[in-house]
């Protein structure tokens, strides 16, 4: 799992988080021309807070907590001029991430990496605006050829076995949320942490970002 010229990034596209990560993703792999290795993840989706139980302590405090990350996404989404839909979704994303393997393979048998980016830019984009059915295999597959990759074999129940052995993989290297950057023998988890990826991948110039 380590990489001494790439970034392996594992996102989930039915996560707020790793559709924020996106754009800041990219512009450091363009700055420090770095190739992305993008990975399926799944993680469970968050369960919103219980209007009836407000009245507890406990729960009026996981209240609040709710709260301040539904603000807290809402702040960086308009930064990004990105839409957010309901953050409390919680779609099957397995064609999707089927999706995403199936694009690395074709990209890599005929050597056009920027169908993966976007790939990627396009399933998040049309799932976060509302515009498109993640769970919906055809649509799946119309992004697909979207971003330029041939689809006509493209099979998600056949890719099934090989993204459980993708997401093994991320855990054995310790990833437990998303996203996630493994850079060489290093992992961080969020995007709060791409000023330090960009500072270890620079050579530690100037100041850490402390």
């Amino acid at each position: 799992m380590s990489a001494d010229s790439k970034i392996v990034v594992a996102v989930d596209f039915r996560q707020p988080q790793s559709y924020l990560a996106i754009r800041p993703t990219r512009q450091l792999a363009k700055d420090l021309d770095v190739e992305l290795d993008w990975r399926p993840f799944p993680v469970p989706a968050p369960s919103p807070p219980d209007p009836a139980t407000e009245g507890e302590r406990g729960s009026r405090h996981l209240q609040l907590r709710a709260r301040y990350v539904e603000q807290d996404l809402q702040r960086y989404a308009d930064v990004q001029g990105l839409v957010l839909g309901d953050i409390y979704r919680s779609p099957d994303t397995a064609t999707a991430n089927a999706g995403l393997l199936w694009a690395k393979r074709q990209s890599h048998s005929h050597g056009e990496s920027a169908s993966v980016d976007r790939y990627v830019d396009a399933l998040f984009s049309a799932y976060w605006d509302g515009s498109f059915d993640i769970e919906d295999a055809s649509a799946v597959v119309d992004k697909l050829e979207e971003a330029g990759i041939d689809a006509d074999s493209f099979d998600p129940e056949a890719l099934r076995g090989d993204v459980d052995r993708c997401v093994d993989e991320l855990k054995q290297a310790g990833v437990v949320g998303a996203p996630a950057y493994l850079v060489a023998d290093q992992l961080f988890i969020g995007r709060a942490h791409l000023p330090m990826i960009r500072w270890l991948l620079t050579d530690r110039q100037d100041a850490p970002p402390i």
